[in-house]
């Protein structure tokens, strides 16, 4: 059997046609997952602080966080609602799920924010009363 120049030929193009893709490792995965949860948390920071001067200014009450928290909720509730799609769907989908439900909604609704609050607003209670 003798193959010719021209068959090795189509042979080396047709697989530098195809893409050539890397494995992923479990560290890579997880640091990709880092980098989604971190840009998440980064734009629902900005989404809570920024909702909260919009609301009352530079000191607010613990109601206008409570409306935080109940923005955080609800994409919570919408992301959930659709779990189990996201999940079992391709790669760029669990990313999402990801990036909404726990770097998004959880840097919204961050507890701490919500603890600190309601503490002041206590305090200022007890020293007036």
């Amino acid at each position: 059997m003798e193959i010719s120049a021209d068959t090795t030929t189509r042979i080396v193009e047709s697989e530098a046609e195809k893409p050539k893709s890397q494995p992923t490792t479990p560290f890579d995965e997880l640091l990709l997952q880092w980098c989604v949860i971190s840009l998440g948390a980064y734009l629902g920071a900005f989404i809570r602080v920024g909702f909260l001067y919009f609301r009352g200014g530079p000191s607010p009450s613990s109601f206008t966080v409570m409306y935080a928290q109940i923005l955080g909720c609800a994409i919570l509730g919408a992301a959930s609602e659709f779990q189990a799609r996201l999940m079992g769907g391709p790669r760029l989908h669990k990313l999402l799920y990801i990036f909404i439900a726990t770097g998004l909604c959880g840097s919204i609704t961050t507890f701490s924010t919500w603890m600190f609050e309601s503490n002041k607003l206590a305090l200022q209670q007890f020293d007036s009363g």
